[in-house]
């Protein structure tokens, strides 16, 4: 007599797993995204059309949002070439052109370490890499710094830091009037990060060997000696060179949740006479530093780490295609988090800023650049693909019963798309097109058997209302004889 059983998904813990073995498995996601308790998936963020910046202001370097006003500044160049700065509303409506200083022609490409607004300054970098600070961000700036070539500035406790490019760092003194040496490392450092982390000041650096070292600096005095004894700065872990590497694109780093993230380059990998670019992600929690997934991209990438909204997200550039793809890590593995974006990008920042609850693209070439913005306001139609299923009987036929999709919420016209493949069958039947019901449900022929089940749900608003009802639980109900 067959025997009638449920599979069900009902938590995203691992993207890319082909077959399933254990909760939470799955295959990918299409600009869906996971909350925060692995349970539910919701609408991604939809990038909003081109918006183009005003008459006279180009080529724009960095953005940060001023929380006490709610408003977003872009830092570019204006029409006399000098470093300038927009004030967007808002509703992305350009205020004036505010010009900064005439020395330098825009601020440096380091972002986001190229600028800060912080205690009570604006500091910025200005593409002659010397250092520039005022007291407003909507007037014009001094220059503050001008001895060193100047990489990064990094607010930390009660100063601000700056590290040239030789990896010499400076912090402000006590009356925050001027820059002095803080620690004159004997050996070159290629400083990719710096900041706070876990009370004291950490760096990520590349040495000429390629591998990346984690420093800690101690929050005390000064650190100044005759013979720059190696003793002041304490090496906390070591991560390997990328074996075969392909260039330094892709050195990226960054803190998120109390642990660094760090990408130590691509490595060139050859599969089957196909070359690919492997980027290895390590995780520092303090202790140990690991290796935990590998994200295998066609070519050599343009990569950016950030944090937003309480996830650890990652930008990734293509500049032969011009396409932009941004990931969300789900537990070890970047996942596609929002729809791709096809559009050429300033030479001077290929990176997507974080400003608020938005991202902000800068894209367009010279003479027509402007800037895209992704949040919560502007929803992506998204879908999400099952692992394959055998439902651990791998060698056994099974009877397909009903798929059913468990929804937080129904809307006339905001529909739910199911669909299923089986075995080694590469088209997708679409089985259920829905709209305005919690709990989407199709019944098959009893002719219908697999040993392989793949689903895929999909969500498609036509409701005109942006809305975002998530998927809560997917479930299969089978047969065996």
């Amino acid at each position: 007599m067959p025997t009638r059983k449920t599979w069900t998904q009902q938590q995203w813990k691992r993207p890319g797993v082909t077959l399933h073995r254990d909760p939470g498995d799955f295959f990918s996601l299409d600009a869906l995204m996971l909350t925060h308790d692995g349970r539910t998936l919701q609408r991604s963020p939809a990038w909003a059309t081109k918006i183009a910046l005003p008459t006279n202001f180009t080529d724009p370097t960095a953005a940060f949002r001023d929380s006490s006003t709610g408003e977003t500044m872009i830092v570019g160049s204006n029409q006399a070439a000098s470093m300038a700065i927009v004030e967007y509303s808002s509703a992305w409506a350009a205020g004036s052109i505010i010009n900064l200083n005439t020395d330098p022609n825009n601020a440096s490409s380091a972002a986001p370490h190229n600028i800060a607004w912080w205690g009570g300054f604006f500091w910025a970098i200005g593409d002659n890499l010397e250092v520039y600070r005022g007291t407003a961000y909507d007037a014009a700036i001094a220059s503050f710094y001008t001895t060193q070539w100047v990489k990064m500035l990094k607010p930390y406790g009660e100063h601000m830091y700056m590290i040239d490019y030789d990896g010499v760092v400076f912090r402000t003194n006590t009356a925050r009037s001027a820059f002095e040496i803080y620690l004159d490392p004997i050996v070159t450092l290629r400083i990719i990060w710096a900041g706070g982390f876990h009370g004291y000041l950490a760096l990520v650096a590349q040495q000429t060997d390629g591998t990346i070292h984690i420093y800690h600096i101690p929050d005390n005095n000064p650190i100044v000696v005759p013979d720059n004894s190696p003793s002041t700065m304490h090496e906390i872990a070591t991560i390997p060179a990328p074996g075969n590497p392909a260039g330094v694109l892709g050195l990226v780093a960054t803190a998120h949740n109390d642990r660094l993230y760090i990408i130590p380059g691509c490595h060139r990998r050859s599969v089957g006479g196909v070359t690919y670019y492997d980027y290895d992600l390590w995780v520092f929690d303090g202790s140990t530093a690991r290796h935990i997934s590998t994200l295998r991209l066609s070519a050599v990438y343009y990569l950016n780490l950030f944090s937003w909204n309480d996830r650890l997200m990652l930008h990734s550039f293509n500049h032969t295609s011009n396409v932009h793809t941004v990931y969300a890590l789900i537990g070890d593995t970047f996942t596609p988090a929002l729809p791709t974006v096809t559009e050429e990008t300033t030479i001077y920042s290929p990176a997507v800023h974080p400003v608020g609850d938005d991202l902000i693209l800068f894209t367009g070439n010279v003479g027509a650049h402007g800037f895209q913005t992704a949040g919560r306001a502007n929803l992506a139609d998204g879908s999400v693909i099952t692992s394959y299923l055998d439902m651990e009987y791998p060698g056994q036929l099974k009877r397909l019963n009903k798929i059913t999709v468990l929804m937080d919420g129904a809307t006339t016209n905001y529909k739910v798309v199911v669909s299923h493949r089986i075995d080694d069958t590469a088209a997708w039947t679409t089985d259920l097109t829905t709209s305005n019901t919690l709990i989407p449900s199709i019944t098959f022929p009893t002719t219908t058997v697999f040993y392989l089940l793949q689903v895929r749900v999909a969500i498609d608003d036509d409701s005109g209302s942006n809305l975002d009802h998530r998927i809560l639980d997917i479930a299969v109900d089978y047969s065996i004889d």
